[in-house]
C-alpha cells in the first residue's frame, strides 16, 4: 500500500500533504487487516497466476492471497481488492474478484 502511495505522489496524482495524509490513515487502519500467511501452496498458486496473466512476482502474490480471501469469504459481497496497477486490476476481474 505505501510503495503504491508513494507512486501515485511520485506520479503526481497526490500531493505531498495527501500522500502525508494517506499514509497515516493507512498505518491507523493497519490494526483491522487480516494478516495471510505466505505459504508453499500460496506461492505456487502465485506462480500460476504470473504464469497466466503475465504478472510481477510479488503482484502475483498479492493476487494469490486476495483469491484465497475472496474465495474463502466468497457469500460476503463486501470484498474488494485494493489495487493500482492496471494489469492485476484486469487479472482480478478475469478471477471474478471485485476491485477497488
Amino acid at each position: 500500500m505505501r510503495a503504491g502511495l508513494l507512486r501515485a505522489s511520485r506520479e503526481r496524482r497526490l500531493s505531498e500533504s495527501e500522500l502525508a495524509y494517506q499514509v497515516s490513515r493507512f498505518e491507523d487502519d493497519w490494526e483491522c487487516v487480516g494478516i495471510i500467511a505466505v505459504t508453499e501452496p500460496l506461492v505456487r498458486r502465485a506462480g500460476a497466476l504470473a504464469e497466466r496473466f503475465g504478472l510481477r512476482g510479488y503482484d502475483s502474490v498479492h493476487l494469490a492471497a486476495a483469491e484465497q480471501v475472496f474465495t474463502d469469504v466468497a457469500s460476503e459481497a463486501k470484498f474488494r481488492f485494493a489495487v493500482f496497477d492496471t494489469s492485476l486490476i484486469e487479472a482480478a476481474r478475469a478471477l471474478g474478484i471485485a476491485v477497488n
